[in-house]
């Protein structure tokens, strides 16, 4: 029989607040924020950012401007954790074991190699085109390191990819297309994003505030999250996925369609298509970059399907944005605050219940109208 739910027995975080789920919780409950302006890109860019503090992982430093480079060892060893806590691999046979990633910035050095290799000389910039200038690059060099050859997916939809590979991975392990699943995402700080987004006059030179009148745009962070995704296992359950949607509105490269229209109908589908109703949800992990547009559209469709912004939490605050990886970070936070319901909702004067499962909305909205939103639920803590 085909449950209504998958179950999450395992997760890895790569997270300047931690690596495990208990310190991520702990950190974002205490409200400590992980920004610095203390950062390897000071020199050039005067926001405060979510960095990794790459001693931490074994990354000399000078490979600490070369992103892809600094992906490959906090993936590898956040997938490393994981595996040993799960003993994944010894459980199941390669071909049973997929493996679902969302990232943004992987390839971004392979890219630079070739536009420089291509400078030096008269051939066209196609001829030096290569595997590793690509998003999937990092997912095949994880590939090459563990035994995992089942369903191989890799997404980059913008700011919703992680969460986008979370949600195959859930169609996949319980329609039976794979056993199980290691899925999330993974993105590092590099030149083009942190530039890019310094053009577009959206990164805020302070702390960023998600939902404040005051706000004044994103600060950016790195790292990112795995879960390992199971029908049935011997392994307690962290948490429980029970659904998601994903839509792409196509209304504009960077911008929501007005009131939020395309955001409240992702919810409204995911809640759908998981049996729930709006009521149920105790915590919403919004995707709250700071941003005017974003903030203002998502905070219509929150209020106009669920009656208000009680249960709403804003993590970006404390974090920074993960861009591809912050469907899977958020995630993370989503369990976390479930887990640790009863503080949580002191802190927010909310009233406690005591029903059996506590149950959580998570959403991730990019550029281009890529909308996710997965829904997950705890045992009552």
């Amino acid at each position: 029989m085909r449950l209504d739910y998958v179950n999450i027995t395992g997760m890895s975080i790569a997270s300047a607040q931690g690596r495990c789920l208990e310190s991520l919780g702990r950190s974002i409950l205490q409200e400590q924020r992980a920004l610095t302006f203390s950062h390897r890109y000071a020199s050039s860019i005067k926001a405060p950012l979510g960095s990794l503090k790459l001693e931490e992982w074994d990354i000399a430093p000078e490979l600490s401007l070369l992103s892809d480079q600094v992906m490959r060892r906090v993936l590898q060893s956040t997938l490393e954790k994981l595996a040993f806590e799960t003993r994944v691999f010894d459980r199941y046979q390669p071909e049973d074991i997929g493996f679902f990633l969302g990232t943004t910035s992987s390839g971004v050095d392979g890219f630079f190699s070739a536009l420089n290799a291509q400078r030096q000389s008269a051939e066209p910039l196609n001829h030096f085109l290569s595997p590793n200038m690509q998003q999937i690059w990092i997912a095949h060099q994880m590939r090459d390191l563990f035994p995992f050859r089942g369903p191989f997916f890799t997404f980059s939809s913008s700011c919703a990819a992680a969460a986008q590979a979370i949600g195959q991975a859930f169609d996949a392990v319980r329609s039976g297309f794979c056993k199980v699943a290691i899925a999330g995402g993974i993105d590092i700080l590099n030149a083009v994003t942190l530039h890019g987004f310094n053009a577009l006059q959206i990164l805020d030179e302070d702390f960023c505030r998600p939902f404040s009148p005051e706000r004044k745009g994103i600060n950016l962070g790195e790292g990112g999250a795995l879960f390992l995704l199971e029908n049935q296992s011997s392994l307690p359950t962290l948490a429980r996925i029970h659904g998601y949607a994903a839509l792409s509105e196509a209304h504009h490269m960077v911008q929501p369609a007005p009131e939020g229209i395309w955001m409240k109908a992702t919810m409204e589908r995911a809640l759908k298509n998981a049996g729930w109703n709006p009521a149920s949800i105790d915590y919403i992990n919004a995707h709250g970059t700071g941003t005017q547009g974003n903030d203002a559209a998502e905070s219509l469709a929150i209020h106009s399907l669920f009656g208000g912004h009680e249960r709403l939490h804003a993590s970006k605050a404390l974090t920074g944005h993960y861009l591809g990886a912050a469907g899977a970070l958020e995630a993370a936070i989503t369990i976390a605050m479930l887990r640790n319901y009863p503080e949580w909702a002191k802190q927010k004067g909310l009233a406690t219940h005591h029903r059996s499962e506590l149950r959580g909305l998570s959403n991730s909205f990019g550029f281009g109208g890529s909308n996710v939103s997965l829904l997950f639920s705890t045992g009552h803590v």
